[in-house]
């Protein structure tokens, strides 16, 4: 590495390079693993530090106020610098700030961060201290700015020699992409480059040995071996499953004792097994709502694996979230497997499982050949191929979320590559080698696997694709059910707006967008390899796509623009920062309607016309491979996925606007962006997911195990808890019912806290006595403590308010909405010694933090939705009585969720605040209350909390 190169980082009083300061600088001066120079210096600010920057860096206002200002520190740390290559964490951050004064206008300047995201995408997270932690790098004092330079230095060397173990085919196709492209990394994928030339570090790998024989190019990477298993076979007789065999491994003397001995037997793990295995005897349906510490994944893993395993048959196990997906892989399948082969019930290592992700997950090889052949033609494109040129010698999946992606520009690029396409098929893309591509190899894998791991997204995909995603099966079993209307929905809501609209026409492509890689830009590359006559034909029919799409695009932006004017009117007194209208037969009669009317009317000849274009191509392509023209087939792909996506949004807009279903519920939502309507949706969803549940689901598997922490709601009769609503929602009636209590001792170790004398929410005073609550719960605990709101706006006032008193007392406070990705801000919640985290509607939920990490759960407020939801408020009005008989069922289901943060482990103890009276002045509050387990309560005044919290926890630990 023969450049010269200085890490550099700054500390600041914020983020701003216009009003914020820097306070600190750090310089390290290297040649490869000599350090040439360092030096730092702390600078006055001219303005007060925050309390939490002070936290986070321990510099102290006396300090900085002792330094020498900005202008006298400069000249010495442009001598540092010179003309040398500076490098930095995210440092286009610091560099503006230095900018700002003229500094290192010319250096280039490379990113460890972006370094990072293409060669460590698995890091999970991607801060500085964390990469060094992963890449075994030694981490002293973090936030200081020499120390953070260091680390840089040494993270930046790590990340190089990275990169100089890659392929050399792999290298030298990002630099030939980059030769072109104003792209910072381009230097070090240089450099790592003529490093592996010049032979200083060796390569043992078989690639290496490929390429001493001429063997190894860039794209023999995307060769993958075959898939050997053979799909299963189902026995004509089942064999059924021995309840007393299955209970007696989880038995205190059981096999699961033998591998573990601090486990401890749970009765209610046993009932929920035994419940299981008999449905999959008798063929029956199932709903189970196992409490928190069941241990219900191991219940009904073990029968479902020895049933797959006996009988040939797949077991499908849906999720609705990542993390459980994980859990189940990472976690508990390899447990299981461990505990058929210790029992002896069946070999744990031929039990095979597969994960089955969506078709957008996989990466298409041919549309990454397509575009490492055309070569990127921006810097984001170039960064995205990069990411995947680096991660193909190593995936064994091709599944785009091992990759670090996390701009939605980056998203979008992947989606272009991504297996989501007709294109993609198992017969263009047997060209891919004997495995196929990754998406035909993970299906080839499920029709092999005892069981399937999918999300609920892909569940409903299947449903609504005549079965054709998933392998045939007839064992279902759906875990985190709870969400399986909300997923189902999500899945089957369509979604029409300017920029989706434009860029389907893109994709069929102009004459002025045909580089955009589009059905234009393969036809033009077709026609080269065709005869005169026939390429002359297809010249043609190209021609006049062309016109039928530039027509088209002009009737989008007079759609659009209607019903942008039709939102504006209706919302023209609201002022909101965005704003959703359910489109009622009401809303439909407005003036401003009939101009939708009109201009879909112009568009609908227009998109037709592009609809009777690619028709003639479909016909033409298809002619033409019929008589052999075999090169044809990329093309036909794209013509008939295009055909398939311009008729379903046809007949979307055509339903939307002149003929609506009424089991459809129909939408606009638009968002303020600089005093106008920047983004304007059209939404269509179904208004009941019942029958698709019954009709894909209940009815033609069978067996199906619905099961979560909570499936029940109190059933307004009889004011006990049940499963009725849920059932009414998913039209699954007829399912047995088994509820199993949680384990954990709620009546020693949780308190709940109801406050009597806090003003209602929206009534004078209650945001106030909301940051009261939370800063008395804090200052008792020294932080331990986690509050749950149902809105951003009253959190981030919260955030506001609390910060300077929680910073004086020691505390640091986490916000969701700061920019860190939900599983950072827990994590960093979970390993402060005083912590307090807001969290919004993404943490009532899926996060586990044990210990004593937590100890205190606020829930501000009774988590109802907003009235005008769309999609609530159309199902809502189904109802004799909206809110009592589903807003309030629906809003029992969530408070048990967020509940159910505090206690995880049998030894947690903990306090949850409850800051909203509604739930002692209310009938409907009772219900809440039926709906937890049995626990202390207390009612008393917001004054009290601190005391109370306090000596009840103090007291439950003697």
């Amino acid at each position: 590495m023969p450049s010269v190169f200085v890490a550099l980082d700054l500390e600041t009083t914020g983020l701003d390079p216009e009003t914020d300061a820097i306070i600190e600088i750090g310089v390290v001066k290297f040649r490869g693993e000599t350090v040439l120079d360092a030096w730092s210096t702390l600078v006055r600010p001219e303005r007060p530090i925050p309390p939490s920057v002070i936290e986070l860096t321990g510099i102290r206002p006396e300090e900085a106020e002792q330094a020498p200002p900005l202008r006298a520190v400069l000249p010495r740390l442009r001598a540092i610098v010179g003309n040398a290559l500076l490098v930095g964490h995210s440092i286009d951050q610091d560099l503006a700030f230095l900018r700002r004064h003229g500094l290192f206008m010319e250096n280039e300047a490379l990113d460890t961060y972006e370094l990072a995201a293409i060669l460590v995408p698995y890091a999970g997270a991607h801060g500085l201290s964390t990469l060094a932690h992963n890449l075994g790098i030694p981490v002293g004092m973090v936030h200081r700015a020499l120390e953070d330079a260091r680390l840089t230095y040494r993270l930046f060397l790590a990340l190089f020699q990275r990169a100089c173990q890659l392929p050399e085919p792999i290298l030298e196709e990002i630099v030939r992409h980059a030769a072109h492209l104003p792209w910072p990394p381009r230097r070090f994928f240089e450099e790592a480059l003529r490093t592996v030339q010049r032979g200083r570090f060796i390569d043992p790998s078989i690639g290496a040995q490929l390429r001493a024989k001429g063997l190894a190019t860039s794209e023999s990477y995307l060769v993958l071996p075959p898939v050997r298993a053979r799909p299963l076979r189902p026995r004509p007789q089942p064999q059924p499953l021995d309840e007393e065999e299955l209970a007696q491994l989880l038995e205190p003397d059981g096999a699961l004792s033998r591998i573990f001995p601090e486990y401890e037997h749970r009765p209610q793990q046993v009932a929920m097994l035994r419940a299981i295995a008999g449905a999959f005897n008798e063929s029956k349906h199932w709903m189970i709502e196992a409490g928190t510490g069941v241990g219900k994944s191991l219940a009904y893993l073990i029968p479902a694996a020895l049933w797959a395993m006996r009988n040939g048959e797949r077991v499908v196990i849906s999720t609705n979230t990542i993390h459980l997906q994980e859990q189940l892989l990472q976690k508990d399948i390899p447990i299981l497997q461990r505990l058929l082969s210790e029992s002896g019930l069946a070999d744990g290592s031929t039990l095979r499982v597969a994960l089955l992700k969506g078709r957008a997950h996989y990466l298409c090889p041919a549309r990454l050949m397509h575009l490492r052949h055309a070569g990127p033609t921006s810097v984001e494109e170039m960064r995205v191929l990069a990411k995947i040129l680096v991660w193909l010698p190593t995936t064994q999946t091709g599944d785009g979320d091992e990759l670090y992606l996390p701009t939605p520009v980056e998203r979008a690029l992947w989606g272009r590559l991504s297996a989501d396409n007709e294109t993609c098929t198992a017969e263009v893309c047997a060209a891919w080698g004997e495995g196929g591509c990754f998406l035909h190899r993970a299906r080839k894998a499920a029709e092999a696997a005892h069981l399937i791991i999918v999300n609920h997204a892909l569940l409903f995909a299947d449903a609504t694709a005549q079965n054709m995603v998933l392998p045939e099966h007839h064992y279902l079993i759906i875990d985190e059910a709870h969400h399986l209307e909300q997923a189902a929905t999500k899945q089957l809501t369509v979604e029409i707006d300017r920029f989706g609209l434009l860029r389907m026409l893109q994709e069929a492509g102009s004459a002025r967008e045909h580089r955009g890689g589009g059905l234009v830009s393969a036809l033009l590359h077709l026609g080269r390899s065709l005869p005169p006559a026939l390429r002359n034909t297809l010249a043609g029919m190209t021609r006049r796509l062309s016109e039928a799409v530039e027509a088209a695009q002009t009737g989008v932006d007079l759609l659009m623009n209607a019903l942008t004017a039709f939102l504006e009117e209706i919302a023209s007194d609201g002022g909101e920062y965005a704003r959703k209208v359910l489109l009622t037969d009401a809303e439909r009669s407005r003036p401003a309607w009939a101009a939708v009317e009109q201009a879909w009317e112009l568009l609908a000849l227009r998109w037709g016309t592009v609809q009777e274009a690619l028709n003639a191509i479909r016909a033409a392509l298809t002619e033409l491979l019929d008589h052999g023209f075999a090169e044809v087939e990329e093309a036909l792909g794209l013509a008939n996925g295009l055909s398939h996506d311009f008729e379903k949004i046809r007949q979307a807009l055509e339903a939307a606007i002149r003929k609506p279903s009424p089991d459809t519920v129909y939408w606009l939502e638009g968002h303020v962006g600089e005093g106008n309507w920047a983004r304007v949706g059209l939404y269509a969803a179904p208004l009941d997911v019942g029958p698709l549940v019954r009709r894909h689901l209940l009815e033609p598997k069978r067996c199906v195990i619905m099961t979560s922490a909570t499936l029940r709601t109190v059933d307004r009769e009889r004011q006990e808890p049940s499963f009725t609503h849920l059932k009414n929602r998913l039209g699954a009636w007829e399912m047995e019912e088994l509820a199993l209590d949680s384990p954990f001792d709620y009546r020693r170790n949780a308190l709940l806290y109801l406050v009597n004398d806090i003003p209602e929410p929206g009534q004078a005073g209650y945001q106030r006595a909301v940051e009261q609550a939370i800063l008395e719960a804090a200052r008792a605990l020294r932080g331990r403590t986690m509050a749950l709101f149902t809105a951003y706006a009253p959190l981030r006032r919260a955030a506001r308010a609390l910060a300077a008193p929680l910073a004086k007392a020691g505390i640091s406070l986490y916000e969701q909405g700061d920019g860190s990705s939900r599983r950072q801000l827990v994590e960093r919640f979970r390993s402060a010694e005083r912590g307090v985290l807001l969290g919004t509607r993404s943490l009532w939920e899926g996060v586990d933090i044990p210990g004593d990490a937590l100890s205190c759960l606020v829930i501000t407020k009774l988590p109802f939705e907003v009235p005008d939801e769309p999609v609530f408020a159309a199902r809502s009005a189904q109802y004799r009585d909206p809110f009592l008989d589903y807003a309030v069922p629906e809003a029992v289901l969530r408070f048990r969720q967020g509940f159910g943060r505090l206690i995880r482990s049998r030894s947690d103890r903990g306090v949850v605040l409850i800051l909203d009276r509604r739930i002692m002045t209310r009938t409907y509050g009772a219900w809440f209350l039926k709906a937890l387990p049995p626990c202390a309560i207390h009612r008393g005044p917001l004054t009290e909390i601190g005391a109370v919290v306090k000596a009840w926890l103090e007291t439950t630990a003697e």
